[in-house]
């Protein structure tokens, strides 16, 4: 995953190894049966989560998952935590389930920890003496687009609101190569040389119907922010540019889709059996 940062300050994921502790926390268990996670200046309390189900009727293939849980200072809450996350269940196929599976938990431990960053902001202000009116919250879901035995294309939406009412939702797309396990660059997609062309038909897009107050600079930015911003749905290729990226905030998010039709000439093998 290529993240920027979202209004809260947080950082991009790329980097979150960097800034975790050396070392895990001692935890303890409590009479009531939820673990405390002991750092040097405060306490998390964490209550302890039945392992994933699949929903009744998944079989086989990507289903679904959800934690709620919240993060405390003694008896405050700072942060409540609701995940619904996508789980592999791949009947039959050992080696495919272990490769999603892997992936999938290291996308999930990147979004754990961007959650824990987020929580230590808002502890900072709660032991500063700011505090909103009511507890902030975090949610994660996921948009499963495309799945097969060979590749996945998924959304990730995390919304923050703020102890104020205020929300930021920022989105991360995932483009998983299940024969390798690793992510896909949009550069695969293409025919070498081709990255271009495919900028000059965004470009293209972006100009027949640019969004209200479009920054003089985004057409000339736009190879910077692709990697980050697109996933394979309906058979399409998708480039979802945030709000705020190339336009205000009040513009909201611009979706732009391309046919396998307006592509053809530029895919790679790879990507015409994608799309």
């Amino acid at each position: 995953m290529n993240y920027k940062l979202i209004a809260t300050g947080l950082l991009v994921c790329t980097v979150l190894s960097s800034c975790a502790p050396e070392k895990d926390p001692p935890d303890t268990q409590s009479e009531d049966g939820t673990t405390e996670l002991t750092t040097p200046d405060s306490t998390v309390n964490v209550t302890p989560l039945d392992p994933p189900e699949f929903p009744t009727g998944i079989q086989s293939g990507i289903g679904e998952y959800t934690e709620q849980f919240g993060y405390t200072e003694g008896e405050q809450v700072i942060l409540n935590v609701s995940l619904t996350l996508p789980v592999a269940n791949m009947e039959g196929n050992d080696a495919l389930q272990t490769t999603l599976s892997r992936r999938l938990d290291a996308l999930h431990d990147e979004l754990r920890q961007e959650i824990d960053l987020l929580y230590q902001q808002y502890l900072s202000d709660y032991k500063a003496g700011r505090v909103g009116l009511t507890t902030p919250s975090v949610q994660v879901r996921f948009n499963l687009h495309y799945f097969t035995s060979e590749a996945a294309s998924m959304t990730y939406i995390l919304t923050e609101t703020t102890g104020d009412g205020i929300v930021y939702t920022h989105s991360y797309h995932s483009n998983l190569d299940l024969r390798v396990g690793s992510e896909i660059r949009l550069t695969a997609l293409l025919a070498d040389g081709k990255t271009d062309r495919l900028l000059a038909l965004l470009q293209a897009k972006l100009t027949e119907a640019p969004p209200e107050g479009l920054y003089d600079d985004a057409l000339q930015n736009l190879d910077t922010l692709l990697d980050s911003s697109w996933f394979i749905a309906d058979g399409k290729l998708s480039v979802r540019l945030e709000a705020g990226t190339i336009a205000p905030l009040s513009s909201g998010d611009i979706l732009l889709t391309f046919l396998e039709a307006e592509l053809s000439e530029l895919l790679s093998d790879y990507g015409k059996a994608l799309l």
